[in-house]
C-alpha cells in the first residue's frame, strides 16, 4: 500500500489500520479491469492472506517473507503457487480513489541529479 508513497507509512504493518484504509481510500473493480499501480489483495475466510501491486500483464511487485529477495516482481501465477497455500482465495482487486500529491508531481532537475 505504500507502492505510490515517497516515505513508507508504518502503520500499514498494522493490519488494522491497513484494512481501514483499504476500505476508506480504495474502491474495488473488477479483475479484468485492474491496471498498473492497482492493489491486489488475496483471501480466504474473510481474512487478507496476501497483498501485490499489479504491475502489467500477469506481474506484480511483492514483498517475500526471506531476507535475500525480500521485494520482487513475478508473475501472479507464481506468487499463488509459491505463496498461497490455502485453498480456496479470492482475488480482489482495488484503486485508489485519489493520488497524494507526492505520487504525481514530477521530479524537480536538482532531484533527478542528487
Amino acid at each position: 500500500m505504500n507502492f505510490f508513497n515517497r516515505e513508507p507509512d508504518e502503520r500499514f504493518l498494522d493490519r488494522e489500520y491497513a484494512m481501514k484504509t483499504l476500505d476508506s481510500e480504495y474502491v474495488r473493480v473488477g479483475t479484468k479491469d485492474k491496471r498498473f499501480g492497482d492493489t491486489v489483495v488475496f483471501v480466504a475466510h474473510n481474512k487478507v492472506l496476501h497483498i501485490a501491486v499489479y504491475l502489467a500483464d500477469d506481474f506484480v511487485f511483492t514483498k517475500r517473507t526471506g531476507i535475500f529477495e525480500p521485494w520482487l516482481i513475478m508473475r501472479m501465477k507464481e506468487l499463488i503457487s509459491d505463496s498461497l497455500p490455502d485453498r480456496p482465495f479470492e482475488i480482489r482487486i482495488y484503486r485508489r480513489k485519489t493520488f497524494s500529491p507526492v505520487a504525481v508531481v514530477r521530479p524537480s532537475d536538482r532531484e533527478l541529479f542528487d
